[in-house]
C-alpha cells in the first residue's frame, strides 16, 4: 500500500521596515488542527534582521469549518506581502516592541487595532 501523499511546506518570506528597523517575516505554520486550541489559522513569524530581539507570531483567523471532501475547503490561504507588512505595523502600534527581549509574543490579527 503506498504511503499517503503529504503537501510540502510552502516557503514564503519577506521583509518589512518599521521605525527604521528591518524585520524579516516567514511562514511559521499552515492552518490546521491544534489539540488544545482547535482549528488554528495560518501563522507568520516576524524577527529582527539582526539576530537580537523578540519574535512576533502573527496568527490569522481560522477559516470557517467546511466539508473537507470539498476540494476548495483544502486550499491554502493566499499570503499577501503588503497585508503582512500592514499587520506588522498594526502589531507595533498595539504595543509589540521588536527590540525587547523575551519569549515569542503571539498576537491574533483580528484583535489588532485598525491603522488610523
Amino acid at each position: 500500500m503506498p504511503a499517503p501523499r503529504t503537501r510540502a511546506k510552502r516557503t514564503i518570506k519577506g521583509t518589512a521596515t518599521v521605525a527604521g528597523e528591518v524585520l524579516d517575516w516567514e511562514l511559521l505554520s499552515e492552518q490546521g488542527w491544534d489539540p488544545v486550541e482547535g482549528m488554528r489559522g495560518l501563522r507568520i513569524a516576524v524577527t529582527l534582521q539582526r539576530a537580537t530581539g523578540r519574535t512576533l507570531i502573527l496568527q490569522y483567523p481560522a477559516p470557517e469549518q467546511r466539508d473537507m471532501r470539498d476540494p476548495s475547503a483544502r486550499e491554502r490561504p493566499k499570503v499577501d506581502a503588503a497585508r503582512v507588512e500592514a499587520d506588522i505595523h498594526r502589531a507595533v502600534a498595539a504595543g509589540f516592541d521588536p527590540l525587547s527581549r523575551g519569549r515569542p509574543r503571539t498576537m491574533l490579527v483580528e484583535d489588532l487595532p485598525d491603522e488610523a
